[in-house]
C-alpha cells in the first residue's frame, strides 16, 4: 500500500494551470494574428501582435522553471515513486540520500536528493502538504523519516 506525500494540489499547478494559461493566451495570441483590426481600443495591433506572444512565451517560461517541476510523490516500506502524471518511476530508498523542506513565498515545497540521478534528476521537487509530511514525520509509517534533513 503506497502513501501519498505531497499535496493533492500539484495537479493543478503542475498541469492544469499552465494548460489553461497556453489555451487562453494561445487563443488571444492567434485571434490578434487572424483578426484584421488595426487598434483595440487606443492600442495597436501591432503593438499586441509583439506584446501578447511575449505574454505567452514569458509566462510559459517561468512555470517551467517553477511549478511544472513539481512531482507527484507517493511512498511505500520499499519504494519512492514520482510521477509527472505522464510517467511515473519508483526508486528504492537505499538510492535517496535526503529529503529537505524549504518554505516559500507561496508553496512549501520538498526536495528529494538521490544517490544516482533517475529520469528526473538527481533532485526531485515536490509540493509539500504540511498535513500529510507532519504524518510522515511523527508516525514513522515506512521506517524512513531516517532520510529527512530539516
Amino acid at each position: 500500500m503506497t502513501k501519498q506525500l505531497s499535496s493533492s494540489l500539484t495537479l493543478m499547478w503542475a498541469v492544469a494551470v499552465p494548460t489553461m494559461w497556453f489555451a487562453f493566451f494561445g487563443i488571444f495570441a492567434l485571434a490578434i494574428f487572424v483578426s484584421s483590426r488595426s487598434y483595440y481600443g487606443f492600442v495597436s495591433a501591432t503593438i499586441l501582435k509583439i506584446i501578447i506572444p511575449l505574454i505567452l512565451l514569458a509566462g510559459l517560461l517561468l512555470m517551467f522553471i517553477t511549478v511544472m517541476r513539481f512531482r507527484r510523490i507517493d511512498i511505500d516500506a520499499d519504494f519512492l515513486y514520482a510521477t509527472n502524471y505522464i510517467k511515473t518511476y519508483r526508486y528504492p530508498w537505499h538510492n535517496v540520500k535526503s529529503i529537505k523542506t524549504k518554505k516559500g513565498l507561496f508553496f512549501n515545497k520538498g526536495i528529494i536528493c538521490l544517490k544516482e540521478g533517475g529520469k528526473f534528476g538527481a533532485n526531485m521537487t515536490f509540493l509539500l502538504s504540511n498535513r500529510r509530511w507532519r504524518e510522515f514525520i511523527n508516525e514513522d509509517i515506512f521506517g524512513v523519516s531516517q532520510y529527512v534533513e530539516e
